[in-house]
């Protein structure tokens, strides 16, 4: 599924900025910043207290668009279970691991 960021107003990219990666507009603070601090326990009010130029209304515009193209995805796919592709295939098969990277001092 091909990702029609180019709609959102909150968020831009040019060839010249962040080697074309998509940022939040005014910015040069890659869209996937955000992604990686919610994966590593930010909240939504942090990211944009912590990056400057970054408004929590182009958090919400990014996240909400994130929301609507999973709800069509699972329209889409209907009956599609991840925890089934998952036992089926294992977590490898989705190109990267669903599990938390371990410490350089192994598995807690």
């Amino acid at each position: 599924m091909i990702k029609a960021w180019d709609t959102l107003d909150a968020i831009a990219r040019h060839p010249d900025i962040v080697s074309g990666a998509w940022v939040f507009r005014g910015t040069r603070v890659p869209v996937a910043a955000l992604f990686e601090n919610l994966r590593d326990g930010a909240t939504i009010d942090q990211f944009p207290e912590w990056v400057p130029g970054v408004m929590r209304t182009q958090v919400e515009a990014v996240l909400n668009d994130e929301v609507q193209t999973l709800a069509t995805a699972t329209a889409v796919c209907g009956s599609f279970s991840i925890r089934a592709h998952l036992s089926h295939y294992g977590d490898r098969s989705l190109g990267t691991s669903l599990r938390p990277p371990m410490s350089r001092d192994g598995p807690p």
